[in-house]
């Protein structure tokens, strides 16, 4: 047994490589399924803060008294769609309601939280006042004690809580905070 162990000691090529790998991987799988969580964007419901094809890098959230209005968030929601086919898919919005939050929207797109005007330097593409979508909802949402309210920033365009069923994704359906974007690499970085 000792000369076995002086044989792998005297290996520089497990020394040099493969206890090195072994160690890199084993570090890489813990921050993926307990830190990182990466996200694909498919659709246009954040453009132009999020395109199309961009790739996400956020962490998990564990403490939800971090979370602030304006985060962008990935979760899911068994109810969010209105289209049954895209029940079962991940999203991701930006945050605009906190839990024992009043939300008001109003006709024009304008949102108000707790009476006070939601200034909105992220929305670029708001909806047509004039468009009466029988689908999407506005009024006011009270945000209940366990959840938050989410809209997407291409507000003509976005699938988000004025759609939903159920206007409210709870804490159990949250799963990351955007953090930064790795691609395109010619916006490599923050995501505001």
């Amino acid at each position: 047994m000792k000369n076995k162990l002086l044989k792998l000691k005297d290996n520089k090529f497990i020394q040099d490589w493969i206890i090195p790998f072994v160690i890199v991987g084993t570090i890489c799988l813990i921050l993926k399924s307990f830190v990182f969580y990466n996200i694909n964007v498919p659709t246009p419901s954040m453009v132009p803060t999020v395109e199309i094809g961009n790739k996400m890098f956020t962490t998990y959230i564990y403490n939800f008294d971090n979370l602030k209005r304006g985060d962008i968030i990935v979760f899911n929601n068994d109810d969010a769609s209105y289209e049954k086919e895209n029940s079962d898919k991940e999203y991701l919005k930006r945050l605009i309601g906190l839990p024992n939050e009043e939300i008001r929207i109003e006709k024009d797109g304008t949102v108000y939280v707790d009476g006070i005007k939601l200034e909105e330097y992220y929305v670029k593409y708001q909806v047509d006042s004039n468009d009466i979508d029988p689908l999407r909802k506005i009024g006011t949402f009270k945000v209940p004690e366990d959840a938050y309210f989410f809209l997407g920033d291409n507000r003509a365009n976005s699938g988000d809580a004025r759609y939903w069923r159920d206007p409210y994704v709870y804490k159990n359906e949250l799963i990351s905070k955007v953090r930064f974007r790795f691609w395109p690499l010619s916006k490599f970085g923050k995501v505001e």
